[in-house]
């Protein structure tokens, strides 16, 4: 049988990485869940009446730690730990370029042309004035390949194109796009990858997985097979589908998986304990652009500037940085308040329009009230 989504719900179902049926699940939905005025058990309450796989929430104060991991109760789905993170990838890959940086084998306002040839972007005019910083923080004008249509049918039936310069050939001429302009757009990391293969003579793949085992998080791994691990599509509230098969192969644009552990590990390390990243980096990562009319908003979160690799919210007087994402089969939130160090995680292996909704609106929304 074929998985019978329209590509219509495929886009719907995309939070920023833009993003085979298996067996469909029966919702098991609530109608009637219990409702609390207490945030941790309502979002039990949520995850059980929105029907969800897993979650995963992660959430450290200086007053404590609140941890809470919700599975299904369906015999078919099992338990997860290590979740795909699609578009917090980019805050990952971003500090291993950074660090590259650092050591001198890249420079930030280089040219892309020093290390790519401009024959792999016949469609961009501007591409000699391209920088590694305007990939970084999305304002290169170059166009997502995943908001390509060819792109979204071969995803959609489970072939998405695995190498760079496949995906390279999929970057559509969109006259929308300029340099200098915030445009969010998949391309700009892949092209990041590309470089950085090209300067170390090694694949991405293994430059990013060494690089987070040699810092302790063996949780943080990069896998493009994109075969890690169950994983959940719904459109509706009436069926999920397993889609844990199902591939997109992204690379430095989305395809890491992690741990909530790590992940809240990670944003200490680099924000609060500054033993990752130099100055002068963490000064570049946090200098923000505005988002514009591509700015975010989640309820009471509205996202609207934007690093390298890194985005930023606020509540009320207090400011959060780290990455949303999202990919056909997951869904995250990680982020921080380096002022206090309380870190906010959020983990999901269910997506589609029905999952997407609820873990962004409904269940990010609750868990908020805990900071």
């Amino acid at each position: 049988m074929k998985h019978r989504c329209s590509l219509r719900s495929i886009k719907r179902g995309i939070c920023l990485c833009t993003f085979a049926l298996l067996t469909s699940l029966s919702a098991c939905h609530d109608d009637n869940p219990a409702i609390s005025g207490d945030p941790k058990e309502r979002i039990v309450a949520l995850a059980r009446e929105n029907n969800l796989p897993t979650l995963t929430v992660l959430i450290q104060k200086d007053t404590g730690t609140y941890a809470l991991h919700y599975k299904n109760p369906h015999a078919d789905i099992q338990e997860i730990e290590t979740y795909g993170i699609g578009s917090t990838t980019k805050f990952l890959s971003a500090i291993v370029i950074l660090k590259y940086v650092e050591q001198n084998y890249l420079r930030l306002d280089d040219p892309i042309n020093h290390y790519i040839a401009e024959k792999d972007l016949t469609t961009i005019s501007w591409f000699s004035a391209i920088t590694l910083r305007h990939l970084l923080n999305h304002t290169s004008g170059i166009p997502d390949y995943t908001q390509n249509p060819a792109w979204l049918e071969s995803a959609f039936n489970g072939n998405a194109p695995a190498t760079t310069p496949e995906k390279i050939a999929l970057i559509p001429s969109d006259n929308n796009y300029a340099l200098g302009q915030f445009r969010y757009s998949n391309s700009n990391y892949i092209l990041l990858q590309q470089i950085l293969e090209q300067v170390s003579g090694q694949s991405a793949q293994k430059i990013f997985n060494d690089f987070y085992t040699s810092i302790g998080l063996r949780d943080i791994t990069l896998d493009t097979g994109d075969v890690y691990g169950q994983a959940f599509y719904a459109e509706n509230a009436l069926s999920s589908r397993n889609v844990s098969t199902w591939q997109e192969h992204y690379g430095y644009d989305g395809a890491a998986y992690a741990s909530a552990d790590d992940l809240a590990t990670l944003l200490k390390k680099v924000f609060v304990e500054k033993t990752i990243l130099q100055e002068e980096s963490l000064t570049a990562m946090t200098t923000w652009t505005t988002m514009g009319d591509r700015s975010l908003r989640y309820g009471e979160v509205t996202i609207d500037r934007y690093g390298l690799g890194l985005t930023q919210f606020q509540l009320g007087d207090r400011i959060f940085i780290g990455h949303p994402g999202g990919t056909l089969k997951y869904q995250s939130f990680a982020f921080i308040e380096p002022a206090t160090g309380t870190t906010f995680i959020l983990l999901t292996n269910g997506a589609g329009p029905y999952y997407t909704k609820a873990f962004f609106s409904s269940i990010l929304n609750e868990a908020i009230k805990i900071l």
